[in-house]
């Protein structure tokens, strides 16, 4: 059984998806430190001027480095739904299939939440549905105590879900302890992707690696779903 591991990314990549797709069981690192330089609170889209920008959720700084994800609190004091909203009208209420995407994707900016992981789960989650993903989730906060560091880490992880194989991002590469996972008997898988070209409305050079709603408003769908699940089924051959 082949596991990904990763944290909550907000309204994340067509990479980040492709890893859950090829995944039989996806644990998603939910009770982890908050990385300032990551997709766990912000992603990026496209202006009308062809420039990426960021999203951001704001959330409450006192104290985060010492807190795990999931108890990080949202800054209230800010209104980044409307912020949002009308980030995404004025950027892309122009995109074919705009009326489409925006009906699935609205409770985000309506609905109430609390907490940071609340958001960007529930992304996760219309993402999943979007682009029919249905690999089953595991919190990391539903499976027992861990302890070490980086490989081990992840090791005991694998273990508590039963995987025999572990879908590894090719930037590990530079920290994973490659002789730790053959000692435990877990063989380990690179991710192959290569983020297929689709049009991109406000530019004349494609921008990649921006979050998976840019290609869902430009394609819709159906559109999406085909160019996905091809590039789906081409990595597979390689696992």
């Amino acid at each position: 059984m082949i596991a990904g591991i990763h944290q909550h990314h907000y309204f994340p990549w067509m990479g980040y998806m492709d890893k859950m797709a090829k995944s039989d069981v996806f644990i998603l690192l939910d009770r982890v430190q908050l990385t300032d330089a990551s997709y766990m609170f912000r992603h990026q889209l496209l202006a009308k001027n062809g420039e990426k920008k960021y999203i951001t959720i704001p959330f409450q700084k006192k104290g985060y480095m010492d807190r795990p994800y999931n108890e990080l609190e949202i800054n209230t004091a800010v209104d980044w739904q409307t912020r949002q909203k009308n980030f995404i009208w004025d950027n892309y209420r122009r995109h074919p299939y705009y009326d489409q995407i925006w009906a699935e994707i609205e409770p985000i900016f309506t609905e109430k939440y609390d907490y940071l992981w609340q958001v960007t789960d529930a992304s996760v989650h219309i993402m999943r549905r979007l682009l029919d993903v249905q690999t089953p989730l595991v919190y990391q906060s539903a499976l027992g105590e861990t302890e070490g560091k980086k490989s081990d880490y992840l090791i005991q992880l694998l273990r508590q879900v039963g995987a025999d194989s572990y879908l590894s991002g090719n930037g590990a590469r530079k920290y994973m302890d490659m002789q730790m996972f053959a000692d435990a008997g877990i063989r380990v898988v690179y991710q192959s992707f290569k983020l297929p070209e689709y049009p991109q409305k406000n530019t004349s050079v494609f921008v990649p690696g921006i979050s998976g709603l840019d290609v869902l408003f430009n394609c819709g769908i159906d559109e999406t779903r085909r160019i996905f699940w091809e590039n789906v089924r081409a990595g597979q051959e390689e696992i």
